[in-house]
């Protein structure tokens, strides 16, 4: 044994290998067959599983195409909301719609609408009432349970009275979707079909499947019957039922017959292993000795000497190794002081992983603590930001902007050891260095003195470098903990560098207030402002004054410029796609583009102010130059003077100014809207609508009498357009304006 150490372990491991190998093979006879049945189980159940969700997803593109119809087709909409009755355009289309959905979609036979209003019947070839309808019991019969599955179970369906029935399945739709109160959306789709789909999905030589509504009853013809069903599944999106089951229940015998087979080849396999193990394991044996053999020549110690016991001495050896890593590793942790300055910018803005978090924050204490040279004390973070970093970027080369940004660090550590309070400074990006303050809580000073300091760096660089920086000071914090808390605060006062402008020192202490967001009320001024522009009322230019006032009065960050900015862009374009194809394109491709550009790199807010309002200017004397071309503007100013004097009445109507004219009334429509850029019933709203704004708060004027002033008799249709036009009621209007 001494002489063949390797057969001795070989004999203990063997024992242990014949007992588990033929245990095993006990185990897997005894389970094979009924293992075999199960997994026949599992795949028959698999297979269900297959055929049900492929059926049901046909049928949910075949919904879901129907719902986007639904929802995107304007024509179908006005059929339901009545507005298009009458109109034998809009049914013609509807009529091609249904026709081409029917072509485009497999399986459909037809599509009819019903609509509640007045019980009519659309569908792709013909409208008449519910009563006249062949599938009206079909219909009453959802209408009073809108809430049932959307798939309805095979049944017979014929369009017209004695015409040929066919069997069908309808998909269903209440409009509005889930409350039928308009009407509902039928789709019948070929029960053949379905029939086909189904066999096609479920082809298999091994496994059947068919439906059952839930009466039990088949959905589809079968040709053959099965009466072994091992799995029933109900479908997510119809009340049908899948039953499946194997063709061949005779499937496991082949097992049983094979069995004996199985066990000589297991025998023969378990004969051919131990031989194989025992060539193996003596060959694979000698690598032990020649690693034995290694480790001898480079140990001297004779603590670690081998003595007759090779894993034991290998386990020594090991043990040795081990002790000598960990001294490695200490010797290397000597070398991770220079990672934690990376560590530091990820504690300041508060973005350590997870995972890594408690051995950043053991690290990033110790290194600040030594930093301290004492308890911790209250801290602050200062963000110093290149201003017109984009002009910056475009003036100087690479090298140029390392050595500028070089020259910066260097000026701002240097001034900042003045004054023993800087702990750490560091570029976080290539515009915004950031520089951890440690406070003196025993001097009551100490923030100002700060703030000279950071005057002190602004007055540096504006002085000897050919770009200014703007400082955003942060909110002192009493623990390392919170200093995420100050990194934001700084880059809030970094934010309002928009509106206070640049090269400047920002802190909470030198603002006159909090800054703001744009007040929802300047988003009414910029819908007055855009109506003035289309109107050519230079009324435009004192609201868009008055915006960028209040902008600036609050100090409202960049991103709420932005906001706003990206607000009024919008509503412009809006508003401006209804007049004449020129200005429109003007505006689309010359001017909204400068506009998106000057957004993206304004400094400051006046400088957004001077681009906006240039393009204001420009696009306003498009309109204008537009409208004064008509015919027809001489004669605006008198339709104008005839309003105004006849605002009362409340039968001013478009026919009677358009016969007071001698025009017809869509002569004059037209002619309106070309000069006005405005419907003539919204420009009547709307001056009735100011007229009583203007009474609400000149007069004390009861509501109602107040509305039969500007033409409106019932006091409740006055309440109604004056809230639709402004928002409130004229009590809210009047208390609101009495407040303020």
């Amino acid at each position: 044994m001494k002489k063949n150490p390797w057969l001795r372990f070989f004999l203990s491991y063997l024992f242990v290998f014949l007992f588990t190998a033929v245990s095993l093979v006990i185990i897997f006879l005894l389970i094979l067959g009924n293992a075999s049945k199960e997994e026949a189980g599992n795949a028959n159940n698999r297979y269900a599983h297959t055929v049900v969700k492929t059926f049901d997803n046909m049928l949910r593109n075949i919904e879901q195409a129907i719902i986007q119809e639904t929802l995107t087709n304007s024509d179908l909409q006005s059929f339901y909301d009545h507005t298009g009755t009458n109109d034998i355009y809009s049914n013609y289309l509807l009529y091609s719609r249904f026709r081409d959905l029917t072509s485009s979609i497999n399986g459909i036979d037809s599509i009819y609408l019903y609509r509640t209003s007045d019980q009519k019947v659309m569908s792709d070839s013909y409208l008449l009432d519910l009563a006249d309808f062949e599938d009206k019991e079909f219909v009453t019969s959802r209408m009073k349970q809108p809430n049932l599955n959307s798939w309805s179970s095979p049944r017979s369906y014929s369009s017209i009275k004695g015409g040929q029935s066919r069997q069908v399945v309808s998909l269903v739709k209440g409009i509005p979707f889930g409350t039928a109160q308009q009407g509902l959306l039928v789709v019948n789709l070929f029960l053949p079909y379905l029939q086909n789909e189904l066999a096609e999905i479920g082809q298999s030589d091994l496994h059947y499947a068919y439906f059952t509504d839930p009466a039990g009853k088949p959905v589809f013809r079968s040709l053959e019957s099965y009466n072994s069903d091992r799995v029933q599944i109900q479908s997510e999106l119809t009340d049908w039922s899948l039953h499946s089951g194997l063709k061949n229940t005779k499937f496991g015998g082949f097992l049983s017959i094979i069995s004996f087979f199985w066990i000589i080849f297991i025998a023969l396999v378990l004969i051919f292993g131990i031989a194989l193990l025992v060539y193996v394991f003596r060959r694979n044996y000698k690598p032990i000795d020649t690693i034995t053999n290694r480790i001898q020549q480079y140990v001297y110690n004779d603590k670690y000497r081998y003595e007759g016991d090779q894993f034991a001495f290998i386990d020594s050896s090991i043990e040795k190794l081990i002790l000598q890593s960990q001294h490695h590793e200490a010797q290397a942790a000597k070398d991770l002081i220079w990672k934690k300055s990376t560590l530091l910018r990820d504690f300041v803005t508060g973005t350590m992983n997870s995972v890594q978090a408690e051995t950043k924050q053991e690290l990033l204490e110790e290194q600040l603590l030594e930093r301290f040279k004492a308890a911790p004390r209250s801290c602050l973070v200062l963000l110093i930001e290149v201003d017109a970093y984009n002009i910056f970027l475009q003036t100087y080369n690479e090298r140029d902007q390392l050595l500028l940004r070089f020259a910066l660090q260097s000026a701002v550590s240097e001034m900042s050891s003045h004054y023993s309070n800087s702990i750490w400074i560091e570029w976080l990006s290539g515009s915004c260095l950031c520089n951890l303050i440690a406070l003196d809580e025993a001097e009551p000073n100490s923030l100002d003195t700060i703030l000279q300091m950071c005057e002190e760096w602004r007055n540096w660089v504006e002085g000897y470098l050919k770009f200014t920086i703007t400082v955003g000071v942060g909110e002192p914090v009493p623990a390392l903990s919170h200093l995420p808390y100050s990194y934001e605060t700084a880059l809030d006062m970094l934010d309002i560098k928009a509106t206070l402008g640049s090269n400047k020192v920002i802190s909470q202490k030198n603002l006159s207030q909090q800054p703001t967001a744009v007040i929802y009320e300047q988003l009414a001024a910029i819908r007055s402002m855009i109506h003035y522009i289309k109107t050519g009322k230079e009324l435009w230019k004192n609201e868009f004054r008055s915006i960028f006032a209040e902008i600036k009065a609050r100090h409202s960050s960049r991103k709420a410029i932005v906001n706003m900015a990206d607000y009024l862009h919008y509503h412009l374009t809006k508003e401006i796609s209804g007049l004449p194809e020129d200005i429109a394109v003007y505006w689309n491709h010359i001017l909204l583009p400068e506009l998106e550009e000057a957004l993206k790199y304004f400094a400051s807010s006046d400088e957004l102010e001077r681009d906006i309002f240039t393009a204001l200017c420009d696009i306003s004397e498009k309109i204008n130059i537009r409208r004064e071309s008509s015919p027809h503007y001489q004669n605006i100013g008198a339709i104008q003077a005839y309003i105004s004097a006849h605002l009362a009445d409340p039968n001013l109507s478009l026919n009677q100014i358009s016969e007071y004219f001698q025009l017809s009334p869509s002569h004059f429509s037209a002619l309106f809207k070309e000069v006005m850029n405005e419907k003539f019933i919204d420009y009547l709203t709307r001056i009735r609508i100011e007229a009583a704004t203007r009474l609400l708060v000149t007069t004390n004027a009861s509501i109602q009498d107040i509305g039969l002033q500007v033409g409106y008799v019932h006091s409740f249709s006055f309440i109604r357009v004056f809230k639709k036009w402004t928002g409130t009621t004229p009590g809210e209007y009047r208390k609101t304006k009495e407040s303020g």
